[in-house]
């Protein structure tokens, strides 16, 4: 109330009007929106994981084993022997201080 002529301050008629079940609506549209979106996306990647190329399990470790049986490692010994002037692990040059190679 204006102290000096005893009106209300005049309102601007642009301002917005509540009505209270409008946002929940629309709020609610969002959410299912979103979730619709959601579902789409999860739908779409089963179908990319439905067209990769499957393995039996049998295969897989039949696989598995010839590869482990025909490439040596050499860092594990006790199966391959000592490793040979062949080993990637052995520094090369350089200074060697507590598993640091230093060139």
């Amino acid at each position: 109330m204006n102290s000096k002529t005893g009106t209300q301050p005049h309102r601007s008629l642009n301002c917005l009007v509540y009505v209270p079940g409008i946002i929940n609506i629309m709020s609610s549209k969002k959410n299912v929106d979103y979730k619709l979106q959601r579902i789409l996306d999860h739908n779409q990647r089963l179908r990319e994981q439905l067209d990769l190329p499957r393995v039996r399990v049998s295969q897989a470790s039949s696989m598995l084993i010839k590869y482990v049986q025909s490439t040596k490692d050499y860092l594990v010994p006790s199966v391959w022997g000592p490793a040979g002037p062949a080993d990637p692990f052995v520094t090369k040059g350089g200074i060697s201080c507590g598993g640091c190679l230093i060139s």
